[in-house]
């Protein structure tokens, strides 16, 4: 046996834990075996051998470039999705997320809706207004409260809904640019993470102040 080629995977079992700041266990060679074969095949950059990230000498970090990274991606999605919708009724990709929320989660409440969305509670309620007034939501009394209201979705929202389908799948084709199947499963798996790590800190400490939200970090 070529004891070199563990040697090496040790190595590489290191420089994940260092990198995810996770131990490997064994229920993640899945993870950790996609996340090899993105180190061991990444495509050579035309211009560059290797990518280096460089900071700027304003101060920034790892952390601050993931966020700014992430804030870009936002808003090369509205500009693509703002370009799909043009002559149509439906005017934001929330607008169409809603609806699709809506359908799936059939009977939910604003309040629910919203927080699904992870909208300020005058964001949601206007995006929902807008969707009523165009005639593709409807709602009802809430049969889990009285005082609240459920939603569902009209015919006529069903049918916008799907007659844009097509166009946002290209969007998300667009958004994800040349990453190759394996680096897209990657991001998804680093996505997930951050995702469940936030939801919780969100949606049940929304009235504490900043200071404790910092208390959060790893």
């Amino acid at each position: 046996m070529n004891y070199d080629i563990l040697h090496e995977l040790i190595d590489k079992a290191q420089e994940y834990e260092t990198q995810t700041g996770q131990k490997l266990e064994k229920d993640d060679l899945a993870i950790f075996s996609e996340w090899l074969y993105v180190q061991t095949h990444s495509r050579v950059s035309k211009s560059n051998t290797s990518e280096e990230i460089k900071l700027e000498p304003t101060g920034e970090t790892l952390d601050s470039i993931i966020g700014k990274f992430i804030g870009f991606m936002y808003r090369f999605a509205k500009f693509y999705t703002k370009k799909a919708l043009e002559d149509s009724p439906l005017t934001t990709l929330d607008d169409f997320t809603y609806l699709g929320s809506i359908m799936l989660k059939e009977g939910s409440t604003k309040t629910e809706i919203i927080d699904y969305h992870i909208h300020e509670k005058t964001t949601g309620i206007e995006i929902l207004k807008r969707l009523k007034r165009n005639g593709f939501i409807t709602e009802k009394k809430s049969e889990k409260d009285k005082r609240s209201k459920s939603l569902f979705i009209t015919e006529a929202g069903k049918g916008i809904f799907f007659a844009h389908v097509g166009r946002m799948q290209k969007i998300g084709e667009l958004i994800v640019g040349d990453l190759e199947e394996s680096e897209k499963r990657q991001l998804i798996s680093l996505l997930n993470r951050l995702n469940d790590f936030h939801q919780p800190i969100y949606h049940e400490n929304k009235k504490e102040s900043f200071e404790m939200l910092l208390s959060f970090r790893k």
